[in-house]
């Protein structure tokens, strides 16, 4: 009895932790930026035990490819609200920005405003199919090198009302 009862209980734990076949493949975020509906495509990597990479890819075609990348690196895998910001921190480096890619070129760098209430907030992760679901809101500024180049892209972008969606792969070197 107490065999079977173990090897239900392992049964149990393994087809828990089995993907399931049901699941949606689309890994989306969404956000209002400056104001207009933005949606991407995410991409998610674990990058230490404890570690993600979030990245959200916009494709659209202005005179060419172009791509609009939203980038939140070396967040801490655990739910709650972790504050973003651009330059190195003594305890944990939450970073982002935003850039414009044309065809091979980049096209604008932005990097968080400090002044700005800039986070990213994990409500839900299932460990076992390596899936996570979140908020954020960051406002970006322009890098001045970006204005000079590019003097009709808008100096600051805010997204507000952000929400993603992903599984994340395991990337641990």
């Amino acid at each position: 009895m107490k065999r079977f009862i173990l090897m239900l209980a392992i049964a149990t734990l393994l087809f828990s932790c089995r993907k399931n076949k049901d699941i949606s493949i689309l890994y989306d975020v969404f956000a209002l930026k400056n104001g207009v509906e933005w949606k991407a495509v995410s991409r998610c990597v674990m990058t230490k035990p404890d570690t993600i990479d979030i990245g959200a890819d916009y494709d659209y075609n202005q005179n060419g490819p172009m791509t609009e990348d939203l980038f939140f690196g070396n967040i801490l895998l655990s739910k709650g609200k972790q504050l973003l910001f651009k330059n190195i921190r003594s305890n944990r480096n939450y970073t982002a920005f935003y850039i414009v890619n044309g065809g091979d070129v980049l096209e604008g760098v932005y990097s968080p405003y400090a002044d700005e209430n800039n986070y990213i907030e994990i409500q839900q992760i299932d460990y076992c199919r390596k899936y996570i679901k979140g908020i954020f809101q960051v406002t970006f500024i322009a890098d001045p090198s970006t204005k000079k180049s590019h003097p009709e892209f808008p100096d600051t972008i805010r997204f507000t009302n952000g929400t993603f969606t992903s599984y994340y792969k395991e990337n641990i070197k």
